[in-house]
């Protein structure tokens, strides 16, 4: 769906797209006959179901099974801006992430010279599991591709992400400097069910699994990770960012594992979690910190209510 308003698309069964994709390797594919104005896509080849441009949509209620990748929201012909992803079931698209929010190089025929953005979407009560298994693939991914792309002002909540080849939710910025940084601000995570994901790689690599990765070369402001439940992950949260990461009321069940792990000296806020035990963390049977500068007193002594 490209440069549309107020559209719903719901009830559908979608499975078996992209067949004509072809992995070229553990890192890239090609796309014959990929549509011209899908500008950064490889190995979803454009998504099952991709929204381009689209403003105030909804996609609810569908079964996504057994494609390249799953649901594609970007910006590649115009702002994606201000639509619902809810209630879908996302399931073995085995080439790329289950939901994904990514902000793309413009295409040719818009005429733009900068990413036009994704903004103030909302990707909440959906199912996104055992995707990317055999490429790269988040439960939910946000992602920049090149000089000033922008993924901000959106909020994931209360879905459930477990399975997938990389983290349940992924953040992906590269690009540094002040001109050509990526926005990824104000961006909210609530209230997710994190389970069994695995290990970011190369650039953004984390050195287990990991419920939530944030990575970004530029400084991020007004991150917020709120009352999610993360479980069976090596790393509840792994932040290599600066900026403004705000981390609370999140149950970090993952046993003696690592609740926050802080790749940077930046300071990450993160107290009122549940550190697995009244203790804190590094107490006897709790998660720990690994990394400096995080805030994590004073601490949650019973699980927080959310997910």
């Amino acid at each position: 769906m490209a440069n549309a308003a107020f559209v719903t698309i719901s009830g559908n069964v979608v499975t078996g797209n992209d067949r004509a994709l072809v992995p070229t390797g553990p890192s890239g594919a090609s796309c014959p006959g990929i549509y011209a104005f899908e500008t950064a896509s490889s190995f979803d080849c454009g998504g099952a179901l991709h929204l381009s441009g689209a403003q105030n949509a909804t996609v609810s209620s569908n079964i996504v099974v057994n494609n390249a990748g799953g649901i594609l929201v970007s910006d590649d012909t115009g702002q994606t801006a201000d639509n619902v992803i809810t209630l879908n079931i996302v399931l073995y698209n085995p080439y790329d992430c289950g939901i994904a929010m990514a902000s793309h190089p413009p295409a040719q025929i818009t005429g733009a010279s900068a990413p036009l953005g994704v903004v103030r979407n909302t990707v909440a009560a959906n199912i996104s599991d055992h995707n990317g298994t055999s490429a790269t693939g988040a439960g939910v991914g946000l992602f920049g591709f090149s000089a000033g792309a922008t993924v901000s002002g959106n909020v994931i909540s209360s879905n459930q992400l477990t399975n997938n080849r990389y983290p349940g939710v992924a953040l992906h910025g590269h690009s540094t400097g002040t001109a050509a940084g990526e926005n990824f601000d104000n961006n909210t995570i609530v209230g997710n069910l994190i389970a069994g994901n695995g290990a970011d790689t190369a650039d953004t690599a984390t050195p287990d699994t990991a419920g939530i990765n944030v990575f970004s070369a530029y400084p991020i402001n007004g991150l917020t990770i709120i009352q999610n439940t993360i479980t069976q992950e090596a790393i509840a949260i792994a932040v290599n960012a600066t900026g403004a990461v705000n981390i609370h009321l999140n149950n970090f069940d993952n046993g003696q594992g690592i609740g926050i792990l802080n790749l940077t000296n930046s300071g990450v806020n993160a107290n009122l979690n549940w550190w697995n035990c009244g203790s804190g963390p590094g107490g006897a049977g709790c998660t720990t910190i690994s990394g400096p500068n995080v805030i994590s007193a004073p601490w949650m002594t019973a699980p927080a209510g959310g997910a």
